[in-house]
C-alpha cells in the first residue's frame, strides 16, 4: 500500500469545542489536546485530526464515516451523549460491503459509522 494514499488526518468543524471534544472522547474514546482557543487535536486508534472551531457547521463536502463494532450500540451511546440519528442502519449493497448510518453531533455535524456486520 501506497503510504502518501491513505488518511492521514481530518478535521471537524465544530460551534463548541468542549461539547465536541466531549462528545467524541466518550463516544470513540477519543483522547484530545487542546491547541488554542479556536482548536484541539486529537488521536485515535489509527488516524489523527483536529476539531476547529467554526460560526456555523454548513454542510460538509466530504463524508466522514468511522468503523465502529456495532452500529446499533454505537447510535444509542451517541444519543446518550447529545448525538441524534440521522439515518438509521442501512445495508450496502444487501449487506455485501457492511452497513452504515448517519449520526449527527451535538452541535449539528453529521458523519457515518460504519460496520461489517
Amino acid at each position: 500500500m501506497n503510504p502518501n494514499h491513505t488518511l492521514c488526518y481530518f478535521e471537524i468543524p465544530s460551534t463548541d469545542l468542549e461539547a465536541s471534544s466531549k462528545f467524541y472522547g466518550e463516544l470513540f474514546a477519543w483522547k484530545f489536546f487542546p491547541s488554542d482557543e479556536n482548536y484541539t487535536v486529537f488521536e485515535t486508534e489509527s488516524v489523527g485530526g483536529g476539531i476547529e472551531k467554526k460560526d456555523s457547521i454548513g454542510e460538509c463536502a466530504v463524508n466522514l464515516y468511522i468503523q465502529v463494532e456495532d452500529i446499533e450500540t454505537c447510535r444509542a451511546r451517541a444519543g446518550e451523549f447529545g448525538g441524534k440519528t440521522r439515518q438509521g442502519k442501512t445495508a450496502i449493497h444487501d449487506g455485501e460491503y457492511g452497513y452504515y448510518a448517519m449520526i449527527e453531533d451535538p452541535v449539528g455535524f453529521v458523519m457515518g459509522i460504519w460496520s461489517k456486520t
